[in-house]
């Protein structure tokens, strides 16, 4: 059976991690600028935050590093004076922005651990899912062959098997009757070198 992949895997998303992180800040900026004006300058990262968390979950550490960078440039453009620069003029608007920075950085790093946590999940369940199936086929091959020899030494008939060289890979018990040798006797040997000239077409 197939594993499945969550979606918020890393792995799913790490040749896109830096398209995830642009698409998901342009989104937060859209929904703050268009669908939240009468906040005005107020709660300038109140769309930011989710789209980090986000960014992180999707795309691991690079995502949620990419997001936190981006979102805090936007902020700084477009809701912070002085407007229009990537400058931060009020001190106490400096600080915030240092504890969303900070916060974005400890989700992301949050969300890479998660994700590391998560690849050795999968991983083990795979290879104990191997192990199982490796188990399970050993049980039946043991039960097959505990049936084949079953019939073989059950039937009164020599039963016997040779490879391409004519050497013996099986020799039943009543091979053994029949011919008088026993079955070490005779594994891996052909018959020229087990039994008499008159006797190597019995």
């Amino acid at each position: 059976m197939k594993e499945k992949t969550a979606w918020y895997n890393v792995d799913h998303w790490r040749g896109h991690r830096h398209l995830v992180a642009v698409v998901i800040v342009l989104a937060a900026v859209l929904v703050r600028m268009e669908f939240l004006p009468s906040l005005g300058l107020r709660a300038p990262y109140i769309t930011f935050y989710p789209a980090v968390i986000v960014a992180a979950l999707l795309g691991g550490l690079v995502s949620g590093l990419l997001a936190t960078a981006l979102s805090a440039m936007a902020v700084a453009l477009l809701l912070l004076e002085p407007m229009g620069r990537f400058r931060v003029g009020d001190p106490t608007d400096l600080q915030i922005m240092g504890i969303f920075v900070a916060s974005g950085v400890m989700v992301s790093w949050i969300s890479e651990t998660m994700h590391h946590a998560q690849t050795r999940v999968i991983t083990a369940k795979a290879e104990l899912r191997l192990a199982v199936e490796r188990e399970q086929a050993a049980a039946k091959l043991q039960e097959t062959q505990r049936l084949l020899n079953s019939l073989v030494e059950g039937t009164l008939d020599a039963i016997y098997l040779k490879d391409r060289r004519g050497c013996y890979l099986l020799f039943n018990s009543a091979a053994e009757r029949i011919t008088g040798k026993r079955a070490e006797e005779v594994m891996g040997m052909d018959d020229t070198a087990i039994f008499s000239p008159a006797r190597q077409r019995w």
